[in-house]
């Protein structure tokens, strides 16, 4: 938070406070990219520049409500253009990634959905297994059953269910 000194007339010194801005324009970013325009990020305040975050921009990018061509549209090209280096340009080049993203624009607005990560794979051996050999089962119940069965019940279970052994 900043304090601003004003000076008031006779009263003297006035203390204002400014918040901290905190998250860039998401309308504004996502209408530059439908735009295809390829100096938005540069006529932004450092302020705003160090608020950019190009992980989080593509996720955005990558997704349109709309014709199923458009939505193909947005995810080839993010896909190709940008998603392909993100992660060595990401640290010193957020102008060249903004310039890719503003290539994957159709000059017509959209409705971007944030499009989040798919979730992580489980870490637990046996309830793989049972999610593999049970293509309708829940992950929860897979890992219910995995935390109740001991483990020498899980070794037969796999010895019964397992071709190869």
């Amino acid at each position: 938070m900043l304090i601003l000194n004003k000076w008031v007339g006779t009263k003297g010194i006035k203390n204002i406070v400014a918040e901290k801005k905190k998250f860039l324009d998401l309308k504004a970013m996502l209408s530059a990219v439908d735009r295809r325009d390829k100096e938005w990020y540069n006529r932004l305040d450092s302020e705003d520049k160090k608020l950019f975050a190009p992980f989080i921009a593509m996720r955005y990018v990558s997704s349109v409500k709309g014709d199923r061509f458009f939505q193909e549209h947005y995810l080839e090209m993010c896909n190709e253009f940008v998603n392909k280096h993100h992660w060595t340009l990401s640290k010193n080049h957020k102008g060249l990634l903004w310039k890719l993203m503003a290539m994957c624009g159709a000059y017509e607005n959209f409705f971007h959905q944030y499009q989040a990560a798919p979730k992580k794979q489980t870490k637990n051996k046996f309830t793989q297994i049972l999610l593999d050999k049970n293509p309708n089962m829940k992950m929860e119940d897979a890992e219910l059953l995995s935390s109740i069965m001991s483990k020498k019940e899980q070794d037969q279970y796999v010895k019964d269910h397992d071709p190869n052994s």
